[in-house]
């Protein structure tokens, strides 16, 4: 859940120099559909018939997807800091 969850934030991260949270540019919304269509299906098939008995997945308790939560948010933290960090080294936030 994490891995998938984590990388469908990236994609948002990576489509901008500036932080994401300032973007003057919104995505588009198909990309926000299929991103929210792929998070939702990636948390939910852990709790039905199909993601148990065919992938053998294991249902998550509230203590761990609290932990996956934290580690997205820390994830997407991390990459815009760095993100930033990069561009003002190479003096490229302006270009």
């Amino acid at each position: 859940i994490e891995s998938i969850l984590s990388e469908l934030a990236l994609i948002f991260s990576i489509r901008t120099k500036v932080s994401v949270f300032r973007a003057k540019t919104k995505p588009s919304r198909v990309i926000l559909f299929l991103t929210a269509i792929a998070s939702l299906s990636t948390v939910v098939v852990t709790f039905t018939h199909l993601g148990g008995r065919i992938f053998g997945f294991v249902t998550p308790t509230i203590s761990s997807l609290s932990i996956i939560v934290a580690s997205v948010v820390a994830y997407i933290v991390s990459t815009e800091l760095i993100k930033v960090m990069y561009y003002k080294k190479y003096n490229l936030s302006k270009k």
